[in-house]
């Protein structure tokens, strides 16, 4: 379901926000969002990646989650479900 789990499996995810939870760093969203025509220039990370998802045919849920998501294959749910 998510295709930016193919794109993104080879990319190094080498940010921890501090509680153990490893994350992509904005420069790599960045250049995904440029790859899909995407100028994300200006935009906020979450409005970055939900703009990634829509234009890769998936529902742009990043950060909307209250609690729990049942996207379990998602790229994006350990960073999507965090605190920070």
């Amino acid at each position: 379901m998510y295709n930016t789990l193919k794109y993104f499996i080879s990319l190094p995810k080498n940010k921890t926000s501090g509680k153990g939870e490893i994350m992509v760093q904005l420069t790599e969203i960045r250049k995904r969002a440029k790859e899909l025509g995407i100028s994300g220039t200006k935009m906020k990370k979450d409005e970055l990646i939900q703009s990634i998802q829509k234009a890769e045919g998936n529902f742009p849920c990043f950060k909307s989650a209250q609690d729990d998501c049942d996207q379990s294959g998602c790229y994006w749910r350990e960073d999507c479900l965090s605190k920070k």
